[in-house]
């Protein structure tokens, strides 16, 4: 009871932060990345790519290659896994590394600073993270063929699955959020090109998207991406180091 009430009292403050832009809106953050189109069971992948793509413009994260690194590192294919998935690759992401592509069209391996799998979250705060600027991921499920013929709708599972039913689910990044007659949504950036939804933009009902509360299934929540220091930045302020410390070590030795 107390929980609830600390979230509910968290949601009007940061609620009040926010402008109120009544029971019907749209608001979609600026500086959009370019839409990917994904090969396969790859939305995690291209997903994870998207809140990096918004952090460092100009690098742009190899998913296909990062699908590869994911698989020799399981030593099985993606759907045959049983491991968190997401939160696998998001430790190999960050401690191993993928590869990228610069503008310039070279290649680098780039590493994120962490993520954070969120405690089960309101909608207003969430609303609030996305504007902020936080790179956050989600998890729904969904029937892939009504999926696909998304459209300009609202995303939500019509009927539960059946017994019979194999239960699909897709990862993606929020980008936005709104109301539809006062029921929230999030905006995501899809991984099926400018062709879905709208220009690439789907839609989905806030109380679709998965937040589980067990510590075991942690990755079936709410995911903020920290994507650290610009890749490019990073290296320059290496090679300064470097540079700086190889002339202090001229300095020191005798000729």
């Amino acid at each position: 009871m107390c929980s609830m009430l600390c979230m509910q009292i968290i949601g009007i403050l940061l609620f009040t932060e926010m402008v109120d832009r009544g029971n019907n809106y749209e608001y979609i953050r600026p500086g959009l990345s370019i839409l990917r189109t994904q090969d396969g069971p790859t939305c995690l992948f291209n997903a994870i790519g998207y809140t990096t793509d918004l952090a460092w413009p100009g690098v742009w994260i190899d998913a296909d290659s990062y699908a590869d690194d994911y698989e020799s590192q399981l030593l099985v294919p993606v759907g045959y896994d049983w491991s968190p998935r997401a939160i696998t690759a998001l430790e190999l992401f960050k401690n191993r590394g993928v590869k990228a592509i610069c503008k310039d069209g070279n290649e680098i391996r780039v590493r994120i600073a962490g993520y954070k799998c969120h405690a089960p979250m309101i909608h207003e705060r969430v609303f609030h993270m996305i504007e902020s600027g936080a790179n956050l991921m989600g998890t729904f499920a969904v029937r892939p063929k009504e999926f696909a013929n998304l459209g300009d709708r609202i995303y939500e599972l019509d009927t539960p699955f059946q017994p019979n039913e194999r239960p699909a689910s897709h990862i993606v990044t929020f980008v936005g959020h709104g109301k539809k007659n006062g029921r929230p949504y999030l905006v995501f950036l899809n991984t099926h090109g400018s062709e879905f939804g709208t220009l690439g933009l789907g839609r989905v009902y806030f109380d679709q998207v998965f937040q589980d509360p067990r510590e075991e299934h942690k990755g079936f929540r709410f995911i903020s991406v920290i994507a650290g220091a610009h890749p490019t930045q990073a290296a320059k302020r290496r090679r300064r180091h470097t540079t700086r410390t190889q002339e202090e070590q001229r300095r020191k030795t005798p000729y």
